[in-house]
């Protein structure tokens, strides 16, 4: 069932919605979106690669909406931007199999805090 490309653009739909929800709000998206496009069959760096375009472009849009209500710390925004250009680099650099493993710590990480943190 899952198979049928229909059902998987319904899930990525929904979950991307949510995800985008989530993040404006606190972050944290990724943690639906990156397992799904793993589970649906992306090798773990392009499904990387195509959640961090999707989140480049929620950011951008609610980047823009924060800044019309005046509460858009642009210089933080940039500082901060730095690290996180550095370790999107690395992952890069590191390849399938270090994404796989990380992400799966990471939601596992995650998950346990969510429900017992």
């Amino acid at each position: 069932m899952l198979d049928s490309p229909a059902v998987q653009a319904v899930l990525l739909l929904v979950a991307g919605a949510f995800a985008g929800f989530i993040n404006t709000l606190a972050g944290g998206g990724s943690f639906l979106t990156l397992p799904l496009l793993i589970f649906m069959g992306l090798p773990p760096t392009a499904a990387n690669g195509t959640n961090r375009l999707a989140i480049f472009l929620q950011c951008l849009f609610a980047s823009a909406k924060f800044h019309s209500y005046g509460v858009f710390p642009a210089r933080f925004a940039l500082l901060v931007s730095v690290p996180a250009v550095a370790g999107a680099k690395v992952t890069v650099q590191k390849g399938h199999r270090f994404i796989r493993h990380f992400v799966a710590v990471m939601v596992v990480v995650f998950a346990v805090k969510l429900f017992f943190g």
